[in-house]
């Protein structure tokens, strides 16, 4: 994350799915899914150790694939913020940005998943708890109340020493842990390297 002037701000997130084990199909890497986007961050401090804001943006994610298996979204959003000491809420609300249609199922441009907000919905919700030793503990849900499709995901990080790698465990259960499986429903548990800012 990169603050450009007064607030606007340009960040990255960068996800792969490894599949090491895999000897018949592509191997080390199942799927990445590349996220960037560019917002404007309102942040007011508030005495008591209560603070609250909003950034206020535009994204785009892909995973870079080919015909069939690519898969693209962009969206507009807001995620207002409350914090109070550890504790941390948020809420992003978004809505996508529409694409033409495909005129074939091969064609390279177009909406190549023009279902997606029935898996995704049109919002999140973020807890987190972080300590004074730097653990975190989060929480994210989504939900779709037209097609009652959503996702839930816990997870837990541990610092290591280094100021910004920690020791992260994940479960996630529920649709869009990766764009290739967007709407199909997985639970899966997870352990890895988080870094962090």
């Amino acid at each position: 994350m990169q603050q450009i002037w007064r607030g606007l701000t340009f960040a990255y997130t960068q996800k792969s799915f490894w599949r090491v084990l895999d000897q018949d199909d592509s191997r080390p890497f199942r799927e990445t899914n590349y996220n960037p986007e560019l917002f404007y961050r309102l942040r007011y401090a508030k005495p008591a150790g209560l603070g609250w804001g909003a950034d206020v943006g535009i994204e785009h994610e892909s995973n870079g694939s080919r015909e069939p298996d690519s898969r693209s979204w962009n969206r507009v959003y807001v995620a207002p913020v409350v914090e109070y000491g550890p504790l941390q809420a948020e809420i992003k609300l978004w809505r996508r940005l529409s694409e033409d249609a495909k005129e074939t199922p091969e064609d390279p441009s177009g909406d190549e998943n023009p279902d997606i907000v029935d898996y995704y919905g049109y919002g999140e919700l973020r807890l987190a708890y972080t300590n004074r030793h730097r653990h975190r503990a989060s929480l994210m849900t989504r939900w779709n109340f037209a097609t009652e499709k959503g996702a839930l995901e816990l997870a837990y990080s541990i610092p290591t020493g280094t100021r910004n790698l920690f020791i992260y465990g994940q479960f996630w259960t529920g649709y869009g842990e990766s764009l290739i499986d967007y709407n199909r429903s997985l639970t899966r548990y997870g352990i890895g390297m988080l870094i962090r800012q």
